[in-house]
């Protein structure tokens, strides 16, 4: 059985700047990250569609790979078309604990998610999933932070790289390591991420962000890794990553001057 946590949602930039900061550092080589590979200590597999209208139902399976044990993690739940490719991908869907063993899922040991019928489309045909967040029940996590947090500029109060790739193809996503360097809790920041080819020319620019619901996101002098965003296009051989927007817990804002 699986137990609720605080969510995180995608946002887009809506909001007012109240102070600002040039962007010309946030160009700069060092913020330049790898588009290596992130593959996760867990096996995921899918499962057919089965049902009609309301009553359509699927399950998926993550195992458990890991000589640590797992006390959660968070599902990022892909509904696929008859010829496997991805209709919809949903972030965050399935958040929470694994109630086994002492609330932890031990290696070789299976977790099954119930898929209900709120996102099931006519052309789905099947599930499946990627595992974006793991809790080890020593309190580490996966991806783990980096060693060395990301590189603040200008005095900007939160700073981001781009540390790697989730999945392949149209399930790929972007993994970001972002760190507070201010005095106030972030309950929302907003990126955006070049993609560019080995000459450094920019070959696509996304942008993508994550929320809080009821508590902080990222505490004052604290980092946290994210994952979300479109994957790298063909050709792409590093990554720029760059904050464009905060809201702090207080209810300021900032936002990146153009």
């Amino acid at each position: 059985m699986l137990r609720q946590i605080a969510m995180l949602a995608v946002t887009f930039l809506f909001h007012a700047a109240c102070f600002t900061t040039p962007a010309s550092a946030a160009d700069s080589e060092k913020d330049v990250g790898p588009l290596r590979k992130l593959i996760p200590p867990v096996t995921v597999t899918g499962g057919s569609i089965a049902g009609e209208g309301k009553n359509r139902r699927a399950e998926l399976v993550v195992k458990s790979d890991s000589d640590r044990r797992i006390s959660g993690m968070v599902v990022q739940m892909l509904f696929l078309r008859k010829d496997g490719g991805v209709s919809q991908s949903v972030p965050h869907t399935q958040s929470g604990f694994i109630e086994q063993d002492g609330n932890t899922l031990n290696r070789g040991a299976s977790h099954t998610i119930k898929v209900e019928s709120l996102f099931m489309k006519d052309d789905m045909s099947a599930v499946d999933g990627m595992v974006t967040s793991i809790t080890f029940d020593d309190k580490t996590t996966w991806p783990p932070m980096p060693t060395t947090p990301p590189e603040r500029s200008n005095d900007e109060p939160v700073a981001v790289n781009m540390i790697g790739v989730q999945g392949t193809g149209d399930r790929a996503c972007a993994v970001v390591a972002c760190f507070d360097y201010g005095y106030k809790a972030v309950i929302e920041v907003i990126y955006k991420i070049d993609y560019l080819d080995a000459s450094g020319k920019i070959l696509e620019t996304i942008q993508y962000g994550h929320s809080s619901s009821g508590s902080s996101l990222i505490e004052s002098g604290s980092g946290l890794v994210l994952s979300g965003g479109k994957g790298p296009p063909n050709g792409a051989t590093n990554a720029r990553a760059s904050v464009t927007s905060t809201k702090f817990a207080d209810g300021s804002k900032w936002k990146r001057a153009r």
